[in-house]
């Protein structure tokens, strides 16, 4: 009985560890999966002149022109599209200095800059550059069968950058829209354009992608 009993304990234990390693994994991506538009940061604080932490000020209106005829473009195909806000919390004393304070919880500036069409997608907020330091996007995009993301938004040299390069490790196909992402200046986001292409992620203008999409970009 007493064989048995421990039998049985080490059974559990070990259902119960599979089952912990389990949960903690990602989950695949789909070979052949479909397209998704990732919209990044594109927040008051970072697009408007007054900002905290503004891109330079002649790549933001021009971007966010390009980023909504992005998003009317995806939604004509019913292809989904993706916002991340970043949401950085007030007790983040010594990151939000070295920020300025910029896209700060609870403050006007966290919120999307009024001229992008911010209707078309679900929200996900993160603390961190990387697009997947928040756990949900890759489940959201295993769920809705996601194996191509077309990046667009700011910092160029920061966030779509560092969202680029973790995609591409994890295995998806990256496109990214030189004309819909903004930096701090031209030769940071030019920089930036460059290390993304260097890492494997395929640059294209909006209308050379929205001219292809229909077939088979």
């Amino acid at each position: 009985m007493k064989a048995g009993r421990s039998l049985t304990r080490c059974a559990v234990a070990l259902a119960l560890i599979l089952g912990i390693s389990a949960c903690g994994e990602r989950p695949e991506i789909p070979k052949n999966g479909g397209t998704a538009l990732l919209v990044i940061d594109c927040q008051r604080d970072y697009l408007q002149a007054n900002g905290r932490m503004p891109v330079a000020q002649d790549q933001a209106g021009p971007m966010i022109t390009t980023v909504n005829n992005l998003i009317a473009a995806m939604q004509k195909q019913a292809v989904p599209v993706i916002y991340t806000q970043n949401d950085f919390p007030p007790w983040d004393f010594f990151g939000n200095l070295s920020r300025n304070y910029a896209a700060s919880r609870y403050t006007p500036g966290q919120t999307f800059d009024t001229r992008l069409d911010d209707t078309a997608g679900i929200y996900l907020m993160k603390h961190r550059p990387d697009a997947f330091s928040n756990d949900e996007m890759q489940s959201h995009l295993g769920i809705i069968d996601v194996s191509n993301l077309v990046l667009s938004g700011v910092f160029a040299e920061k966030s779509v950058l560092g969202t680029a390069k973790a995609a591409l490790k994890m295995g998806y196909k990256v496109t990214v829209i030189s004309d819909a992402v903004a930096g701090a200046s031209d030769a940071g986001r030019d920089k930036a354009l460059n290390e993304m292409k260097v890492a494997g992620a395929g640059i294209k203008t909006s209308s050379e992608f929205i001219g292809s999409f229909g077939q088979g970009a």
